[in-house]
């Protein structure tokens, strides 16, 4: 499946119906197009993220390649902000994490038609918080039900997600970000009760 690129910045995003959920016959999540950069609409709070350092590079801890600074700071990344939207915690996925592993590896900009898990894809960002900062933002898009503008944003608050695993290679293109999410989100028909509206205070949320 086919999404969408981001110049200078290229994005992805894309998921479909977790197994123990689809109907028959499973709905289907449509193509992205490509989206053009835009400021916010209106007052945004300041995200932590733009202060955090940039993940210090270490030998990897398992068989993915994500480093213990790596897999640290995606987990408080995407957790953050789900925290944000009054939803639960993802944990890591090392399966998932090596797939992804695997994946950016090829440095090929395009998703993986066999992953079975929801997928978001970045190349060419300074470090993998801007990246993410990147796929977040896209809710300053986001009207209440699916957008092939908002499909990272999305993915990364989907209340029924549970696991993610991330990894990152630097191709000759640029560093390539892929994180996956199980089960998978952006299902048509399920983005009232999985995207929740931010909660009143943001700094309940560490």
């Amino acid at each position: 499946m086919k999404h969408f690129a981001l110049l200078p910045f290229l994005l992805f995003a894309c998921a479909e119906e977790p197994s123990k959920k689809a109907p028959s016959p499973p709905p289907t999540v449509p193509p992205q197009e490509a989206p053009k950069p835009q400021p916010p609409t209106f007052p945004w709070p300041e995200l932590p993220g733009k202060g955090w350092p940039s993940p210090t590079p270490l030998p990897p801890d398992n068989e993915s390649g994500t480093t213990i600074v790596d897999k640290e700071t995606y987990l408080r990344f995407h957790n953050l902000k789900r925290c944000w939207h009054q939803v639960g915690n993802v944990t890591w996925n090392e399966p998932l994490a090596a797939k992804a592993k695997a994946h950016a590896d090829r440095c090929v900009f395009a998703h993986d038609a066999t992953a079975n898990a929801g997928e978001n894809l970045a190349m060419g960002y300074s470090s993998d918080i801007q990246a993410m900062d990147a796929w977040y933002m896209e809710v300053t898009s986001y009207r209440g039900d699916w957008s092939p503008q908002t499909g990272h944003f999305s993915q990364m608050v989907w209340k029924g997600t549970t696991e993610i695993g991330c990894a990152a290679t630097q191709c000759p293109s640029g560093r390539f970000l892929v994180c996956r999410y199980l089960p998978q989100g952006n299902v048509i028909g399920q983005f009232k009760e999985n995207i929740l509206p931010l909660r009143k205070d943001l700094n309940e949320c560490q």
